[in-house]
């Protein structure tokens, strides 16, 4: 069905005075209710901490397992999972194309619920195994589905926004995660790890669904009266941008990895959200989470594991709030710059403090809260630029109907590079010092610099039409 538009040549999307989408409730609302499935993936990300002790005690009153579990069984309910959630990107781009964004996460948030009753309630290894691994996928599902359903909603003036308020949920549901695990039963924080996908299944049938989906299964009616509540005066405007991006593109009946590499702008946008992704998780920021408890004990804060989180969740989300207001006025390539190069400047000096540390000397003696600093300083400035940019640029810069599988192979990568600075941080502490740790990230963000500089296009206020001309002239 076709449907009648103005005009609308010569008439740049962010220039319109009467833009009230800018601050359009119902657009915001949409937003922060997939946002809520973010929210559950940092509380997911915590479920360990408090679960770990309980599975390895002796005490049948608080074990659901007969007996403490081996290290082997510990191992297996760590890592298969994690793999499990890490594949699943292969195959939750392709559902996302089929059944739509929004029928994706209501189906994801059903599973998830139903995998939590059953955790909560399992009294066997093999059980948590299989239903935690079933969880994990849906994780997966939740990440790649907020990430694309948010761009998609998202107008071009707010969509830098719309991406750190995604970004930010991840942190918030870690802090709760933390907060809540320490007071709380396994079976209780299973169960409240539910909560946002609930909410969510509430919410559901208020929400819209993406117009760019609905246009490339050329549902022109749905696609209008969506774009109405999303954009109010300013969907003929929109309705028309989005079919001259679909026209501009070829897609095929089914996306796949290799379709991203059968157009030059599709390899352009893989090649540079995946070095993006790559520099950002080679900042080193999961090894400094991960081990900010080793850190601080280096240095005899007398703070423990749970309350050093609970201050870098704090932290993390003040920083978020921050790049709130900066990302759609000075744009996303200035961020990350200065977010990387600042982040450079802080591990260096880290890694100076830890080799002063390690060959003995007195220097800093004085003032043994440098680290403690620099890691707050470091952990504010990624947050503010690296830990919201990645995600918002690689939502944006892939063309309608390669976007779900390019951001699924994107998040891909971050994960086995995550798993690859996990893994050697640790190695390289013991071998060599730990301010070989923060020097290498050091050098590996200064590469990143200059990379990023070089190759890194302004998407500020585009609209998706015009970061694909802008990808075909590069």
């Amino acid at each position: 069905m076709e449907v009648q538009a103005f005009e609308v040549e010569n008439i740049p999307l962010h220039s319109c005075e009467n833009f009230k989408d800018r601050f359009h409730w119902y657009m915001y609302f949409c937003a922060f209710s997939a946002h809520l499935l973010i929210t559950a993936c940092g509380m997911s990300a915590t479920w360990f901490l408090p679960v770990i002790p309980v599975l390895q005690s002796n005490d049948t009153q608080i074990n659901p397992l007969e007996t403490p579990v081996t290290t082997l069984q510990l191992s297996m309910l760590v890592s298969i999972p994690v793999c499990a959630g890490g594949l699943s990107f292969l195959f939750w781009s392709k559902i996302l194309d089929k059944f739509g964004r929004k029928t994706t996460m209501q189906f994801l948030s059903i599973i998830s619920i139903f995998s939590l009753l059953v955790l909560s309630f399992a009294e066997d290894i093999y059980t948590l195994v299989i239903f935690l691994s079933l969880h994990k996928m849906c994780i997966s599902g939740s990440m790649i589905s907020a990430i694309v359903y948010t761009s998609e909603i998202s107008s071009d003036t707010t969509r830098g926004k719309m991406s750190c308020l995604l970004s930010i949920q991840v942190p918030f549901g870690i802090l709760i995660g933390y907060i809540l695990g320490s007071v709380t039963s396994v079976r209780y924080f299973t169960l409240i790890c539910g909560v946002p996908f609930i909410l969510y299944l509430v919410l559901s049938p208020l929400l819209a669904e993406s117009p760019r989906y609905l246009l490339s299964k050329q549902r022109n009616f749905e696609v209008m009266k969506e774009l109405r509540k999303l954009r109010g005066n300013m969907a003929n405007i929109e309705y028309e941008n989005t079919k001259s991006m679909l026209l501009t593109t070829t897609p095929s009946k089914q996306s796949t990895f290799l379709s991203i590499f059968r157009q030059t702008r599709s390899r352009k946008s893989f090649i540079l959200s995946s070095e993006i992704i790559i520099f950002d998780q080679f900042s080193g920021i999961t090894a400094v989470v991960t081990y900010v408890g080793v850190i601080f004990d280096s240095v005899n804060t007398g703070l423990k594991g749970n309350e050093v989180a609970i201050i870098i969740g704090f932290t993390k989300i003040l920083a978020f709030s921050i790049s709130l207001y900066f990302v759609d006025r000075i744009g996303r390539r200035p961020l990350i710059l200065f977010s990387i190069f600042m982040c450079m400047f802080s591990l260096f000096v880290l890694g100076v403090y830890f080799h002063q540390v390690h060959i003995g000397s007195q220097l800093f003696d004085n003032i043994r809260w440098l680290p403690i600093l620099f890691i707050i300083i470091y952990i504010i400035v990624y947050s503010i630029g690296l830990g919201v940019v990645p995600l918002a640029f690689t939502g944006e810069i892939f063309s309608d109907h390669l976007r779900a599988v390019g951001v699924g192979y994107v998040l891909i990568i971050a994960v086995l590079v995550s798993a690859i600075v996990s893994f050697i941080f640790p190695i390289i502490k013991d071998f060599y010092g730990l301010h070989w740790c923060f020097w290498l990230f050091c050098i590996v963000s200064f590469v990143g610099f200059i990379r990023i500089y070089l190759t890194m296009p302004e998407t500020k206020n585009k609209t998706f039409l015009e970061i694909q001309n802008m990808l075909n002239g590069m």
